[in-house]
């Protein structure tokens, strides 16, 4: 900022830049560098989140400090959306602002995109703030939501099936693992666990899912069933969940949450405990079947049940039937029909310490001791049994089960712990004409898990870059360069060279490197990647415009005209004064007037100013600078042949 004076020469300054300003318009780009004196603004980055079934685009706030605001076009039914971003008079838009942001001239960027779908429900949907994990480290957007209680919402995204391969099917019964080959069951109904590894081959997007359908038999038929239920898939770590399965009809469905947001080479696997889908029959049946990795398995199902003493639990949930004002386990105890029956019939049922449960006769969903007792007619048969119950242990006693009856004896226990489980329940079996047995069971709040995780893929963010720059000529206002790194995301580190950055400017560079367990996304702008040691690159020019103060002698109203001297010009004799006869009168002595004074204007030689400027770092200090300070010459010695002007810089 320059004071104004009214002299002519000043005027011609103007008139000068003016028809400078019109010849570098017409040499330069639209989005020239950036001038000096004004620092450089990047705008923030843009995120879309579904709220209330609404896509919402927001930015970060505007503020005055780094002197730019946004104008935000929200998604039209199509899903496009468009924000700009300007700044202020006394700052510059970057011409590459990073972030997806397009500049359109020195003073405003736009960034365009199209909005999810959000008018499906997706269960998940409000964003929370950045977590960190601690196992490979990615840091991510914490979950919208977790999984919560069940059931899961239906999937609100796309089916994801076509990119996700399975594998590495294994069937295990009684702790015994099978990739393939026969398997023979026991009981009917005996449990078996499958587990199976998948893969995904390319990015997946919070909402999309996949389906495992389970296998079929030669005549199209399913293999297993499973009881409906819900389960988190957690990651490697255990800390948050990165899918929601819903177990239904035996088929499992795994909905992905934000966490696999950024992840690359995505997989996981599942575990899952099933039973038999077939009918019991009276013969032994086999079921023959293959997975779509070609392993095939044959399972051998008893036709005839072998009647053990056995112990059962499970969780009492809508989905089974059953409601019970808490949550709480539902333990059965099976005693099979024995052809002499059973005297002074005994069972005993401790719950371990710790373990996070209690019957509930001694709590809030206090019940008593349900059984079913059938002849071997099948026709029902009435008992008559004690109960002792107390928190921590339950006694049923039976003074006689007639022969060939069968009974089922159920009751329930609190849950006080939130955790996934086991639970453990140890129970014993005795009568006169039977030794003890031992029955002993656990149970889990589903009887499904799962681990999902991947490759966590990190952008690296853009320094802070303050130009140096005078706002202010008539006060000698000026601020120092300054760089200053970024903080994220998480496994990004940075290295600057100069470091401490030196207040005039100057070249910088910016190296950024990742964390173990870290890669670079695709298509990062702004950097150059580094193939030898894989980190990205930043190089740019801090410029510097250094304040220059005028200080300007004004020229006086009136021109300088050196005064003429006195000329001496005798009086004459006035006449009759002279004596006659005494010749030619003598003029009287000539005394000079005092001398006149010089004006101090009229002694100085107007020069040309000279003015050292600091040299100026940046891409814009080229040919179109030299032309400048070609004509600031030319100016600066028309405003001297008007008035004196005496250029100083303050060295910074």
């Amino acid at each position: 900022m320059r004071q104004s004076y009214r002299f002519t020469g000043l005027r011609i300054v103007g008139l000068l830049g003016l028809l400078l300003s019109m010849m570098l318009t017409l040499v330069s780009p639209t989005i020239a560098a950036q001038p000096a004196g004004k620092p450089l603004v990047y705008p923030g980055p843009v995120s879309v989140a579904c709220v209330s079934g609404t896509a919402t685009v927001s930015v970060p706030s505007d503020t005055t400090e780094d002197g730019i605001f946004y104008v935000i076009t929200q998604p039209d039914a199509s899903g496009n959306f468009q924000v700009t971003a300007q700044v202020g008079d006394a700052y510059y838009m970057a011409g590459t602002p990073g972030n997806g942001w397009t500049a359109t001239n020195n003073w405003n960027a736009v960034y365009t995109g199209v909005a999810p779908d959000c008018s499906a429900p997706t269960g998940p949907t409000t964003t929370q703030p950045t977590t960190t994990n601690p196992g490979t480290g990615p840091s991510v957007f914490a979950l919208p939501l977790d999984c919560g209680t069940a059931p899961y919402p239906a999937p609100s995204g796309s089916n994801v099936g076509s990119v996700i391969g399975f594998s590495n099917y294994v069937l295990t019964q009684n702790g015994v693992a099978h990739t393939s080959g026969n398997i023979t069951l026991t009981q009917p109904n005996e449990v078996l666990t499958l587990s199976f590894d998948w893969d995904a081959s390319t990015y997946v997007q919070p909402g999309q899912y996949f389906v495992f359908e389970g296998p079929l038999d030669s005549s199209g038929n399913k293999v297993f069933s499973s009881p409906k239920q819900w389960f988190p898939v957690w990651n490697h770590t255990g800390e948050f969940q990165a899918g929601c399965a819903s177990v239904v009809d035996g088929d499992i469905t795994v909905q992905f949450t934000s966490y696999v947001t950024n992840r690359w080479a995505l997989g996981g696997s599942v575990e899952l405990e099933l039973e038999l889908a077939r009918d019991q029959s009276v013969e032994s049946t086999t079921v023959d079947f293959s997975f779509d990795d070609g392993s095939t398995f044959s399972i051998t199902i008893p036709g005839k049940p072998i009647d053990l003493f056995g112990k059962r639990g499970w969780f009492n949930r809508d989905d089974q039937g059953i409601e019970q004002p808490i949550t709480s386990i539902r333990w059965q105890i099976h005693v099979p029909a024995n052809a002499d029956g059973y005297n002074n019939l005994v069972l005993a049922d401790i719950a371990p310490a710790g373990n996070g449960w209690s019957f509930s006769c001694a709590g809030p969903a206090a019940t008593s001791t349900m059984y079913n007792a059938t002849a071997a007619d099948g026709s029902p048969v009435h008992l008559d049994f004690s109960e002792q119950c107390s928190a921590t242990a339950m006694t049923l006693t039976v003074a006689r089960v007639p022969a060939n009856t069968t009974v089922n004896f159920f009751f329930d226990a609190d849950i006080s712990s939130t955790a996934e489980g086991p639970f453990y329940n140890e129970a014993t079996a005795s009568a006169d004409n039977l030794n003890t047995v031992p029955l002993d069971y656990e149970v889990r709040r589903t009887k499904g898990r799962g681990v999902a995780d991947g490759i966590y893929s990190v952008t690296p963010q853009f320094p802070s870059i303050t130009h140096a720059a005078c706002v202010d000529e008539v006060n000698d206002t000026w601020i120092p360069a300054k760089v200053v790194l970024p903080t994220g995301p998480d496994g990004v580190s940075y290295v600057m060279t100069p470091n401490p950055f030196p207040e005039t400017g100057g070249y910088v560079k910016i190296v950024a490197s990742l964390d173990e367990g870290y890669y670079w996304a695709n298509d990062i702008s702004g950097w150059t990647f580094n193939e030898s040691d894989n980190t990205m690159i930043y190089e740019a020019q801090v410029t510097n415009d250094p304040c220059v103060i005028e200080t300007v002698t004004p020229t006086p109203d009136y021109p300088c005209v050196p005064p003429t001297p006195e000329v001496c010009i005798p009086t004459p004799t006035p006449e009759g004064e002279n004596p006659p006869g005494e010749g030619t009168p003598t003029p009287p002595p000539c005394v000079p007037g005092p001398t006149p004074t010089v004006p101090a204007w009229c002694l100085v030689t107007p020069t040309p100013p000279t003015v050292n400027e600091l040299p100026k770092t940046g891409g814009d200090q080229g040919s179109g600078n030299s032309t400048l300070i070609a004509a600031g010459m030319l100016a600066a010695t028309v405003i001297a042949a008007a008035g004196a002007v005496t250029y100083r810089e303050r060295t910074r």
